[in-house]
Formats: structure tokens, C-alpha cells, sequence
């Protein structure tokens, strides 16, 4: 399997996450069978973001994007349930 394949199944069960918590109540065998598929998503992207910095060319640029990146997105508040 190449990387790509992984991230498309990371954003596949992402959406799947996403889509357990709108369609279904938290006590529906739906809700947890979608959102036990869902917990592949962060692994995944971890192991293709640890990928993509051990076969790149520029190890310094790829640390600076990636950091540009979170600084960005960490600043918006997460909602809370």
C-alpha cells in the first residue's frame, strides 16, 4: 500500500468519524462501530506526516511548514461538547 492510498483511507474514515456525529445518537451501535473506523485517521496521518519528513530533500523547510501549519490552526478555538 503507498502513502497515498493511506491518506485516502485516513480521510475516509475521518468523514466517517464526522459522519457518526451527526447522523447518530452517542448510545447507537452506529455511532461506535463509525467511530471505532474513525480512530484510524490519526495514526495514519501521523505515520504519512513521519514519511513525508524522513524522504524529503529539505528536512529544515519540511520542519518550517509543518510548524507554519499548526501555529495556524492551532489558534482557532476547539468546540466543546
Amino acid at each position: 500500500m503507498n502513502i497515498h492510498k493511506i491518506k485516502y483511507l485516513a480521510v475516509l474514515s475521518m468523514i466517517l468519524d464526522h459522519m457518526a456525529s451527526v447522523l447518530f445518537a452517542p448510545d447507537a451501535i452506529g455511532y461506535i462501530i463509525l467511530k471505532l473506523i474513525g480512530r484510524i485517521a490519526a495514526p495514519a496521518m501521523c505515520f504519512a506526516l513521519a514519511q513525508g519528513f524522513i524522504h524529503t530533500s529539505d528536512r529544515k523547510k519540511s520542519i518550517s511548514c509543518d510548524l507554519s501549519f499548526l501555529r495556524v490552526f492551532h489558534k482557532f478555538p476547539t468546540p466543546t461538547t
